[in-house]
């Protein structure tokens, strides 16, 4: 009923997406977000608290404030067309990514108190100990996706995706991720027992 802990937090994030179709075939996405928080931690403990590696029972005060910031801003342009040549259908998409990240923590602790129940910073014995922290990130990606079907037969997907992340070495800040997808659905073009309702076929590859 002595030992008490506080937390109070505040949380926002949101976001907008706007579209805009150029034609049948082409469209744009812009779809910024964001979310941050803002934390407060306390503790009141008490003289009767017996704690391992306070040796003297005399309570300490202290205090934990955290905050984070979080935005986004995609940019997408998005492309289908079906039957071209009579036979391909083709879906593509290209996009960036702007991310904005921050994180500052700082904490604070008394050194035993003078007087008991008196939970202040001004009330310490010794001189009050703390840490404090911040952290930023900077983050920018392009990626792109292509899907190409053969009517229902076979379809082919391609992936890549690459972020410079300006918290890491400016010699090794660039980072690529792909990926190839092959898939075809062998009972639409093979006479399969009555027993097998569908039978696909699919392999991928990814780094």
């Amino acid at each position: 009923y002595e030992w008490l802990r506080g937390h109070y937090q505040n949380n926002e994030y949101g976001y907008i997406s706007l579209n805009y179709r150029l034609n049948d075939n082409i469209d744009f996405q812009f779809r910024p977000s964001m979310t941050a928080y803002d934390m407060f931690n306390s503790e009141k403990m008490p003289y009767s608290a017996d704690v391992y590696g306070r040796e003297l029972h005399q309570g300490d005060y202290r205090e934990d404030r955290r905050s984070l910031f979080e935005s986004n801003e995609e940019l997408q342009v998005r492309y289908h067309k079906d039957n071209i040549f009579g036979f391909l259908d083709l879906q593509a998409l290209g996009g960036g990514n702007v991310r904005d990240f921050s994180f500052n923590s700082n904490f604070e602790s008394t050194n035993y108190l003078n007087v008991p129940g008196v939970y202040s910073f001004s009330n310490s014995q010794g001189t009050l100990t703390g840490s404090s922290f911040r952290s930023s990130l900077l983050v920018l990606s392009a990626y792109y996706s292509v899907d190409l079907g053969y009517k229902s037969f076979i379809t082919a997907n391609v992936t890549g995706r690459v972020d410079k992340s300006y918290s890491m070495p400016a010699n090794a800040n660039s980072y690529i991720y792909t990926s190839f997808n092959l898939a075809t659905v062998v009972s639409e073009y093979v006479h399969l027992p009555k027993v097998i309702y569908i039978l696909k076929l699919r392999g991928s590859y990814a780094e």
